[in-house]
């Protein structure tokens, strides 16, 4: 849990560049910070469309490691990238939650 008993939960993704958040939920729930060119994270560059390509292949990522951990607490508040379906059997909603 967050601070204060807020119940915020994230994981994060971090390259030799970019560092990837997602929080469990939250106004500004997916963060993407370019760790080079802005080492202060003040530039959240997910609301930025010409970071989509890289948000989505960073959101494939992050499902891939959630489910190889067996990661089944955040898996379903994972923003999700493009290319998945959600009913595809053993996936992101699959049982038990």
């Amino acid at each position: 849990p967050g601070p204060s008993g807020s119940g915020t939960t994230g994981r994060a993704l971090v390259t030799e560049r970019y560092k990837y958040v997602v929080y469990s939920w939250g106004a500004h729930r997916e963060q993407l910070f370019d760790l080079l060119a802005d080492p202060g994270e003040l530039r959240n560059l997910a609301a930025e469309s010409a970071f989509d390509d890289l948000l989505d292949d960073l959101r494939a990522r992050l499902l891939r490691w959630c489910e190889a951990t067996h990661d089944k607490a955040f898996l379903k508040r994972l923003a999700l990238p493009a290319d998945v379906d959600p009913d595809t059997p053993g996936r992101i909603f699959a049982v038990p939650y």
